[in-house]
């Protein structure tokens, strides 16, 4: 009884790897003869970043992103600009240091274009202004570090953050552009 139970047991583990391969059936209802098949309703898909390269936009696209960030620390707007290029499906990454040794402007980015005039864009970004010290007699600005995932249309300017400083006046916009390069 004991080699028929440990029998079993070895059958039942050597097949179940087998089983967990099969992928099931499609639940679909099969038409019956002379009756057309009811067409599938076509799921929405989001553009992927980093996926594979999309029909109709070469694997060697470029993007250039462009954001904007625009600070009100000093009560006046204050605007700061940083481009990169990425090829899509990639990333890019630019980090900045203030020689006041605490601003900062880093930046991570990964982008993918569409033959339909999207493009997919992830990133985050982290801006501390050199602060002046009469302002602030610490001698330190707030640190702002933002993630963001959006679509943007190829070429327009959309803004994609507003944030208020929780112990000041301070806003914060950022706009992003994405332009598919030709």
């Amino acid at each position: 009884m004991r080699r028929l139970t440990s029998l079993l047991i070895l059958t039942v583990l050597m097949a179940t790897p087998a089983l967990a391969s099969q992928t099931p059936p499609p639940l679909v209802a099969t038409p019956t003869p002379g009756q057309a098949a009811a067409p599938r309703p076509e799921t929405p898909r989001a553009p992927s970043i980093g996926g594979p390269a999309n029909p109709g936009m070469p694997a060697s696209t470029n993007i250039r992103l462009d954001l904007t960030i625009t600070d009100t620390y000093t009560g006046e707007p204050i605007k700061k600009v940083v481009s990169l290029v990425i090829l899509t499906g990639n990333s890019g990454m630019i980090r900045a240091q203030g020689s006041d040794g605490w601003s900062t402007l880093n930046v991570d980015a990964i982008a993918a274009a569409y033959s339909d005039g999207l493009v997919s864009v992830r990133m985050t970004f982290e801006f501390t202004p050199a602060q002046p010290p009469k302002e602030n007699p610490a001698g330190r600005a707030s640190r702002l570090h933002e993630s963001i995932t959006v679509a943007l249309q190829d070429g327009k300017p959309m803004i994609v953050s507003q944030s208020a400083d929780p112990a000041t006046d301070r806003k914060v916009t950022a706009e992003l552009t994405a332009t598919i390069l030709k």
